[in-house]
C-alpha cells in the first residue's frame, strides 16, 4: 500500500479518483470552486453539495493534496469522446482536424480544473521554503500538479491530444509551465470569450515528466505523476478523507 503523505514528500500529491468516496471528494471541490466561489453554476441544482455533470461518467478525475497544509485543495478531470461527445462541443465547434481526432478517439477534453483559493496561480517558485511563502504559491503548485498527473494518465492510455476552451490568459499560465497549445476552432462566448484549443499529449509528457528535473516546479510535487485513491495505505486514506 502507498502513503504518498509522509513528511519526506514535497508539497502536492495527485490522486486519480478511483473509489466511491474520492469521487464525492472530487465533486464537492468543484461544488466550493464553481458554484461558490466563481459562481459558475447554480448551487439550488446540488443541494447535496456536489457538482456534477453527465459527462463525469466518460471521464477520469484527479484530486490534488495539499500535504504540508493537510488539506484537498483541487480538482481536474479528462473527458474522452463517447455518446455524448465533448463537453465544449455544446457551445462551439472543432477545425476539421481536431474534429477528426475527436471521432477518431484521440483526444481527450481537460475541463473542470479548479484550485481552492481566490488567487490566481503564481508560478514563480518562492525564494524560501517558510510556511508563508508556500501558502502563497500552493496554487500553482496544485494547478501544475493535476495538469502533470493528467498527462501522465493521458500518455499511458492512448490519448493523443487534449482539448479545451480557454481564455487566452490560461494559454499564457499554460506556457509558463511548459505547455505549448495552438488554436482548435472559433472563440466563442461561454463565461467570457473563450477558444478552443489543442496540445500535443507526448510533446507535454516529454516537458513535464521525462525532463521533470529540469522544471521550476518539479520539487513541489510528487515524483509520481499520479497514484490511485485506491492504492493509498488506510492511514494515507484516513488523514485525506
Amino acid at each position: 500500500m502507498i502513503n504518498p503523505f509522509s513528511s519526506h514528500q514535497p508539497g502536492v500529491v495527485v490522486a486519480l479518483a478511483d473509489t466511491a468516496k474520492s469521487l464525492r471528494l472530487h465533486r464537492r471541490l468543484r461544488y466550493q470552486v464553481y458554484c461558490q466561489q466563481l459562481g459558475y453554476e447554480d448551487p439550488t441544482r446540488f443541494p447535496d453539495g456536489e457538482e456534477w455533470d453527465e459527462f463525469d461518467e466518460a471521464a477520469a478525475h484527479f484530486l490534488a493534496y495539499d500535504t504540508r497544509r493537510d488539506t484537498w485543495i483541487g480538482a481536474m478531470r479528462l473527458v474522452s469522446p463517447g455518446a455524448l461527445g465533448l463537453p465544449m462541443l455544446r457551445v462551439t465547434s472543432l477545425h476539421a482536424t481536431a474534429a477528426r481526432c475527436v471521432e477518431e478517439g484521440r483526444v481527450a477534453e481537460a475541463s473542470r480544473i479548479c484550485v481552492l483559493r481566490d488567487r490566481r496561480p503564481n508560478t514563480h517558485p518562492p525564494k524560501d521554503d517558510s510556511p508563508g511563502a508556500w501558502h502563497s504559491c500552493a496554487q500553482a503548485y496544485a494547478f501544475f500538479a493535476l495538469i502533470r498527473a493528467s498527462v501522465g494518465y493521458s500518455y499511458r492510455h492512448g490519448i493523443e491530444h487534449w482539448t479545451f476552451l480557454a481564455k487566452r490568459s490560461l494559454s499564457r499560465l499554460l506556457a509558463s509551465v511548459g505547455i505549448e497549445d495552438a488554436p482548435a476552432g472559433e472563440p466563442c462566448q461561454y463565461r467570457g470569450l473563450r477558444s478552443p484549443r489543442i496540445v500535443n499529449v507526448a510533446r507535454m509528457y516529454k516537458n513535464l515528466i521525462e525532463e521533470v528535473a529540469a522544471h521550476p516546479l518539479c520539487r513541489y510535487v510528487s515524483p509520481e505523476a499520479y497514484v490511485r485513491y485506491s492504492a493509498l495505505s488506510p492511514r494515507a486514506a484516513g488523514m485525506a478523507a
